[in-house]
């Protein structure tokens, strides 16, 4: 009983290192925006064929990153409720980012009525570089950034219009 007991100690803790590395790998690492807090550098292109990057955001005025699927319900949903309250986000700059093709973009960009709105640009990503910065799981991504373009918020799925405001606002 008494070797037993020996060796049950002696074994404990090499069990114990065992599960703490397992645990170690196990753990997924945190997004590249949880430590590059601002807007990162980027480059899309536009419905109209155009080039729009980080450069070409207005300094001194916040900014909704919205990772997209043109054919995504939830994507619809959440455009639906920011557009229905335009007036409130005239002063935000809405970058909306997908890596479909730029026919289904297209598709959803005359669909929505989106043209008759300066603050909103819509482009496609085809290398997924911001998909992978920001880690997205869900859509739509919505990750706000601040007048002096740092994050202040972010989400993966629909979110209250009151919510990116109160954001928005601070």
């Amino acid at each position: 009983m008494k070797r037993l007991l020996i060796f049950a100690l002696l074994l404990m803790p090499g069990l114990l290192q065992a599960q703490e590395q397992t645990d170690k790998r196990t753990v997924a690492p945190k997004p590249a925006y949880y430590y590059y807090t601002g807007i990162p550098p980027f480059q899309t292109t536009l419905v109209n064929g155009k080039t729009f990057s980080n450069k070409n955001l207005v300094k001194n005025k916040p900014v909704i990153m919205f990772l997209f699927l043109p054919d995504c319900g939830y994507c619809h949903k959440e455009m639906e409720w920011i557009t229905a309250a335009m007036a409130k986000f005239a002063h935000v700059q809405i970058v909306m980012v997908t890596d479909q093709s730029i026919a289904d973009m297209a598709d959803y960009y005359q669909e929505a009525g989106f043209s008759k709105y300066d603050n909103i640009k819509m482009g496609r990503q085809e290398n997924r570089g911001l998909i992978g910065f920001y880690g997205l799981k869900y859509y739509p991504g919505i990750f706000v950034y601040d007048k002096s373009h740092k994050i202040v918020y972010h989400h993966e799925g629909t979110v209250p219009v009151d919510t990116l405001l109160h954001y928005l606002n601070d």
